[in-house]
Parts: structure tokens; C-alpha cells; sequence
């Protein structure tokens, strides 16, 4: 999302993600009279971004809009069948990352992360003959915010699953091409 007060002003630019459901697990005891019977643990995460940049060349940012600045990316992409890599490995988007900045100066910006952890107990045990049993559940939250001294830089790019609904969908379509 772009916002500006004009010609000469700072451009902020945002950007978020959401992860959900990052890790689950569920412990069960087997009537140890002191332990929980059911843990089930979930988390989620939050990230944005926030920067105020400045355009400095108008042409560079056009080429780096088109991905003409980039020549890995533009190597990448002349290579035949490497969408093939992307499908199990972000490449792609990775490289495209590494030319965005191009033709803007940096003059602030932030990144805020919110971690929340879920933990849900299930027949808690208090006794050692098992007889009183308590249920109940454990939230934890977790803020964090970093002020930037320049851009971001990406990180590594990760690998994807391939077993996701929308990389079934895809090879669905690619099959249907071929048919």
C-alpha cells in the first residue's frame, strides 16, 4: 500500500503476513497422577512492515517494476523449466525481492512482530490417585518492534509444500494443458 502528500513528500510503504497454526503437538500421559493427560499447543504470527522511502530516479524504479534492473532474475527466467524450481523452492519471488529498491531512498521504517502461544490442558490430574481432574488453557504473547536503519533485506528463500491445495491445483492445470 502506497500513501503520499505529494510530488516531494516520503512514500509509506506496508506490507504484512500471517502465518497460523505454525506448530500443534498433543502430549498424552498415561495416568502418571501428577501430569497433564492432554496438551494441545498452537502458535501464531504476525509480522508487518512499515517504511518511508523517497523515489531518487523514476526510470530505475519503472525497470525494477518490469525486472529489467535485475539480470539474476532475468536469468533465472529465460532458463528453461525453472518454474519447476519455484514450485518446491521460492526462488523466483526471492529474486525479484533482491532489485525492489531500486531508484528509492530509505528514510525510516519499523518491523513489529506478535508471537501468541495456545496451550490447552485437558484432565489435569492433582492427585496422585487421579481422582481430581482440571481443565483450563495457557495463553502467551509476544510483541517485538525493531526500528530499521535501511531496507530490509530478504531472507533466504524457504521451501514450499508440495503437497498444499495450490500446488494440486496447479498440477491440474499443467495436466489439463497437456491433455
Amino acid at each position: 500500500m502506497f500513501q503520499s502528500d505529494g510530488p516531494d513528500q516520503f512514500v509509506m510503504v506496508k506490507g504484512s503476513s500471517r502465518e497460523g497454526e505454525l506448530g500443534r503437538a498433543k502430549i498424552v500421559d498415561q495416568n502418571n497422577g501428577n501430569l497433564p493427560r492432554r496438551i494441545h499447543f498452537s502458535e501464531t504470527r504476525y509480522a508487518q512492515c512499515k517504511l518511508w522511502v523517497r523515489p531518487d530516479n523514476f526510470q530505475e524504479i519503472r525497470n525494477a517494476a518490469m525486472g529489467l534492473n535485475n539480470w539474476p532474475l532475468l536469468v533465472y527466467e529465460v532458463i528453461p523449466y525453472s518454474f519447476l524450481v519455484d514450485y518446491g523452492w521460492a526462488i523466483g519471488n526471492w529474486l525479484s525481492a533482491l532489485g525492489a529498491t531500486s531508484g528509492w531512498s530509505f528514510y525510516s521504517g519499523y518491523l513489529m512482530e506478535r508471537t501468541e502461544n495456545l496451550s490447552v490442558y485437558e484432565g489435569l490430574s492433582t492427585s496422585n490417585n487421579g481422582q481430581s481432574t482440571l481443565t483450563g488453557q495457557r495463553t502467551m504473547k509476544q510483541f517485538r518492534r525493531t526500528r530499521l536503519m535501511t531496507f530490509p533485506t530478504p531472507g533466504l528463500p524457504g521451501f514450499k509444500n508440495p503437497f498444499s491445495l495450490i500446488h494440486a491445483l496447479n498440477v491440474v492445470a499443467l495436466v489439463g494443458v497437456r491433455t
